[in-house]
């Protein structure tokens, strides 16, 4: 295994993960501000961030991309939650590679640093890979 499959530059998971925990605290602010928001504003919050979360879906997976074809990312509302097909984990896994948007990212690599994996690190730049147990019969694969 390369050094960029596991890890694409030098930067030591202590350092990586002190820096995810410095973005966090600075996103707290505005996560407390939230608290005392209306429903109106959660909800237009909920609206902006489906619709964020479907564009990026659509433009850079293309699994995505075909089963999100219906909907328009643009103008989607949360009624139309009840119109995206839910994703089984037989799906992620027979589809992975097409499904997983970080860029360069697939299910034979992933599965490679999993094996030699010992402690927690970072793969792709600054993702985390995880691996449920299998007890369906065959382990998940998850990035964050």
């Amino acid at each position: 295994m390369n050094d960029m499959t596991v890890n694409s530059s030098e930067i030591p998971v202590e350092a990586r993960r002190a820096a995810h925990f410095a973005h966090l605290y600075a996103l707290l602010p505005g996560m407390l501000n939230a608290i005392g928001w209306s429903r109106a504003e959660i909800d237009a919050h909920r609206t902006t961030a489906l619709r964020g979360m479907l564009a990026h879906a659509k433009a850079q997976s293309p699994w995505y991309a075909a089963r999100l074809a219906h909907i328009d990312a643009e103008t989607a509302t949360l009624a139309d939650l009840s119109r995206i097909p839910v994703m089984t984990k037989h799906d992620l896994m027979e589809h992975w590679d097409e499904i997983v948007t970080v860029p360069d990212a697939n299910r034979a690599t992933a599965e490679q640093a999993l094996q030699a994996m010992t402690d927690q690190f970072y793969i792709w730049s600054d993702h985390v890979l995880l691996c449920s147990g299998g007890t369906g019969g065959r382990p998940g694969l998850f990035v964050y």
